[in-house]
């Protein structure tokens, strides 16, 4: 029975442990990279110049909705998905392709056709998601003037964090945050300017069931070390 009890005590450790793994090393990076653009069958910019009319500014339309879970087109202005090192081919000296960070693909901020983005963007999650943990992305700015951003974390309506002023040029800054259990991530720009972001990183709020598993756990082994201590 006494064996018994202490197989059963370290299956139950070995269970809070897993599960304490699996929430702490969640964290997902988005660079954008898988996006369908990179599977056009068209020319590779690197040998051939590709035609304009196809590419145009290397720049592939809006981000998707419910991209890996996520709305990125809510707030007042919109996010698109750029080839940086071909909007760099085209435009050379504009120095884009410093706002991406892994692989050639970004986002950036944008507004309607000749219109300039609007100060606030917002990214949510997806109708349906689970809230998420925002932790950190890299930011660069569109062109050679730095400007500044600030963010805001929401949930369920309410503004939950704030951050301070950040400046970003056209070197990538890296910005961690590290916000908990978000539905809604803010970005606010200092001007109507045009900012490039890459390396969006995010985890899942784990389920409530996850922590009663790891709490139950815990706690049955507890009771077991007290019981052993009686007997």
């Amino acid at each position: 029975m006494k064996l018994f009890s202490m197989t059963v005590a370290a299956s139950l450790v070995a269970m809070s442990s897993m599960t304490v793994s699996s929430i702490a090393s969640a964290d997902v990076v988005l660079n954008f990279d898988d996006h369908s653009w990179g599977s056009r069958d068209l020319p590779d910019p690197r040998t051939e110049r590709p035609p304009a009319r196809v590419i145009g500014y290397g720049i592939d339309g809006f981000s998707p909705d419910n991209y890996h879970g996520f709305d990125w087109n809510n707030g007042s202005s919109q996010i698109a998905v750029i080839n940086t090192w071909m909007y760099d081919f085209c435009h050379p000296g504009s120095n884009i392709d410093n706002g991406s960070t892994s692989g050639d693909f970004a986002v950036f901020n944008t507004g309607p056709r000749g219109v300039g983005p609007a100060m606030e963007t917002q990214i949510d999650s997806a109708m349906g998601a689970p809230k998420f943990n925002f932790v950190e992305a890299n930011w660069t700015t569109f062109g050679n003037t730095d400007f500044t951003l600030n963010f805001e974390g929401w949930r369920d309506g309410v503004q939950v964090y704030t951050s301070s002023d950040y400046t970003i040029s056209g070197t990538p800054t890296l910005i961690s945050l590290n916000w908990d259990n978000i539905d809604s991530f803010r970005i606010n720009a200092s001007q109507s300017r045009t900012w490039i972001m890459d390396d969006f990183t995010v985890s899942a709020v784990p389920e409530p069931s996850t922590y009663a598993l790891m709490l139950g756990g815990l706690g049955l082994v507890g009771l077991m070390a007290a019981r052993r201590k009686t007997t």
